[in-house]
Protein backbone atom coordinates (compact mmCIF):
# COMPACT_ATOMS: atom_id res chain seq x y z
CA UNK A 1 0.00 0.00 0.00
CA UNK A 2 0.83 3.29 -0.89
CA UNK A 3 -0.37 6.46 0.74
CA UNK A 4 -1.16 9.90 -0.97
CA UNK A 5 -0.15 13.16 -0.49
CA UNK A 6 -3.18 13.61 2.18
CA UNK A 7 -1.86 10.48 4.27
CA UNK A 8 -4.92 7.96 3.16
CA UNK A 9 -4.04 4.75 2.04
CA UNK A 10 -4.32 4.10 -1.50
CA UNK A 11 -4.33 0.22 -2.86
CA UNK A 12 -1.78 -0.60 -5.23
CA UNK A 13 -2.88 -0.87 -8.69
CA UNK A 14 -0.13 -3.04 -10.60
CA UNK A 15 -0.67 -4.87 -13.93
CA UNK A 16 0.84 -8.08 -12.33
CA UNK A 17 -1.27 -10.53 -14.35
CA UNK A 18 -1.11 -8.75 -17.44
CA UNK A 19 2.53 -8.89 -17.69
CA UNK A 20 2.42 -12.43 -16.66
CA UNK A 21 0.28 -13.16 -19.30
CA UNK A 22 2.47 -11.50 -22.29
CA UNK A 23 5.41 -12.71 -20.57
CA UNK A 24 4.35 -16.06 -20.94
CA UNK A 25 2.75 -15.85 -24.45
CA UNK A 26 6.06 -13.79 -25.93
CA UNK A 27 8.69 -16.14 -24.15
CA UNK A 28 7.30 -19.60 -23.42
CA UNK A 29 5.22 -20.16 -26.52
CA UNK A 30 7.95 -20.07 -28.96
CA UNK A 31 10.60 -21.99 -26.49
CA UNK A 32 7.47 -24.92 -26.46
CA UNK A 33 7.40 -24.60 -30.18
CA UNK A 34 11.00 -24.86 -30.49
CA UNK A 35 11.12 -27.77 -28.61
CA UNK A 36 8.59 -29.57 -30.23
CA UNK A 37 10.33 -28.90 -33.54
CA UNK A 38 13.78 -30.05 -32.48
CA UNK A 39 12.64 -33.38 -30.97
CA UNK A 40 10.68 -33.85 -34.15
CA UNK A 41 14.12 -33.23 -36.11
CA UNK A 42 16.32 -35.43 -33.91
CA UNK A 43 13.50 -38.51 -34.50
CA UNK A 44 14.17 -38.20 -38.10
CA UNK A 45 17.63 -37.90 -37.36
CA UNK A 46 17.97 -40.85 -35.57
CA UNK A 47 15.29 -42.93 -37.72
CA UNK A 48 17.62 -41.99 -40.40
CA UNK A 49 20.86 -43.18 -38.81
CA UNK A 50 19.48 -46.61 -37.60
CA UNK A 51 18.04 -47.43 -40.81
CA UNK A 52 20.89 -47.05 -42.85
CA UNK A 53 22.90 -48.74 -40.71
CA UNK A 54 20.59 -51.75 -40.78
CA UNK A 55 20.65 -51.65 -44.46
CA UNK A 56 24.27 -51.77 -44.60
CA UNK A 57 24.41 -54.14 -42.43
CA UNK A 58 22.00 -56.21 -43.86
CA UNK A 59 23.58 -56.07 -47.60
CA UNK A 60 27.39 -56.42 -46.28
CA UNK A 61 26.14 -59.79 -44.25
CA UNK A 62 23.90 -61.02 -47.02
CA UNK A 63 25.29 -59.72 -50.77
CA UNK A 64 22.11 -59.58 -52.78
CA UNK A 65 19.18 -59.11 -50.65
CA UNK A 66 15.76 -58.35 -51.56
CA UNK A 67 15.17 -55.08 -51.91
CA UNK A 68 11.88 -55.28 -50.58
CA UNK A 69 13.36 -56.92 -47.49
CA UNK A 70 15.16 -53.72 -47.24
CA UNK A 71 12.05 -51.42 -47.50
CA UNK A 72 10.73 -53.53 -45.01
CA UNK A 73 13.81 -52.80 -42.52
CA UNK A 74 13.35 -49.31 -43.41
CA UNK A 75 9.90 -48.82 -42.62
CA UNK A 76 9.85 -50.68 -39.49
CA UNK A 77 12.68 -48.44 -37.97
CA UNK A 78 10.82 -45.24 -39.52
CA UNK A 79 7.93 -46.70 -37.52
CA UNK A 80 10.27 -47.18 -34.40
CA UNK A 81 10.55 -43.16 -34.14
CA UNK A 82 7.15 -42.21 -34.32
CA UNK A 83 7.57 -41.52 -38.77
CA UNK A 84 5.71 -42.76 -41.42
CA UNK A 85 7.41 -45.80 -43.60
CA UNK A 86 6.94 -44.09 -46.41
CA UNK A 87 9.25 -41.27 -45.44
CA UNK A 88 12.04 -42.70 -46.37
CA UNK A 89 13.78 -43.65 -49.50
CA UNK A 90 16.99 -45.43 -49.89
CA UNK A 91 19.96 -45.52 -51.83
CA UNK A 92 22.81 -47.67 -51.96
CA UNK A 93 26.04 -48.10 -54.09
CA UNK A 94 29.02 -50.67 -54.08
CA UNK A 95 33.00 -49.51 -54.76
CA UNK A 96 33.36 -53.21 -57.03
CA UNK A 97 31.14 -56.05 -57.38
CA UNK A 98 28.80 -55.62 -54.34
CA UNK A 99 28.62 -59.55 -53.91
CA UNK A 100 32.52 -59.71 -53.19
CA UNK A 101 34.02 -59.68 -50.19
CA UNK A 102 36.11 -56.64 -49.44
CA UNK A 103 33.36 -54.64 -51.36
CA UNK A 104 32.43 -51.57 -49.75
CA UNK A 105 28.65 -50.60 -49.68
CA UNK A 106 27.54 -47.10 -48.39
CA UNK A 107 23.64 -46.81 -47.74
CA UNK A 108 21.99 -43.16 -47.97
CA UNK A 109 18.48 -43.02 -46.24
CA UNK A 110 16.55 -39.87 -46.75
CA UNK A 111 13.47 -38.76 -44.61
CA UNK A 112 11.47 -35.80 -44.96
CA UNK A 113 10.03 -34.53 -41.74
CA UNK A 114 7.22 -32.16 -41.30
CA UNK A 115 7.18 -29.24 -38.62
CA UNK A 116 4.33 -29.34 -36.20
CA UNK A 117 1.78 -27.00 -36.32
CA UNK A 118 2.07 -27.01 -40.21
CA UNK A 119 -1.04 -27.40 -41.57
CA UNK A 120 -1.30 -30.53 -44.53
CA UNK A 121 -2.11 -28.26 -47.44
CA UNK A 122 1.19 -26.25 -46.83
CA UNK A 123 3.14 -29.40 -45.73
CA UNK A 124 1.90 -30.60 -49.46
CA UNK A 125 3.32 -27.66 -51.23
CA UNK A 126 6.13 -28.15 -49.32
CA UNK A 127 6.20 -25.76 -47.00
CA UNK A 128 7.37 -26.74 -43.25
CA UNK A 129 9.31 -29.43 -44.32
CA UNK A 130 13.23 -30.26 -43.81
CA UNK A 131 14.72 -33.25 -45.54
CA UNK A 132 17.46 -35.08 -43.17
CA UNK A 133 19.87 -37.85 -44.46
CA UNK A 134 21.91 -40.43 -42.96
CA UNK A 135 24.84 -42.11 -44.87
CA UNK A 136 26.47 -45.10 -43.68
CA UNK A 137 29.24 -48.11 -44.83
CA UNK A 138 30.57 -51.37 -43.91
CA UNK A 139 32.12 -53.81 -45.47
CA UNK A 140 30.80 -57.13 -47.31
CA UNK A 141 31.99 -60.27 -45.55
CA UNK A 142 34.18 -62.37 -47.34
CA UNK A 143 31.58 -65.29 -48.76
CA UNK A 144 32.61 -68.93 -47.97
Amino acid sequence: MTSSRAGSPVPDEGSGLVEYTFGTLVLLLPLLYLTLALAELQAGLYAADAAASAVSRELSTRPGADPARTETMTGLTMQDFGLEPDQATIAWECEGPCEAGGSLITVQVTTEVVLPGVPWFLADAGVGIIALSASHADVVAPQD
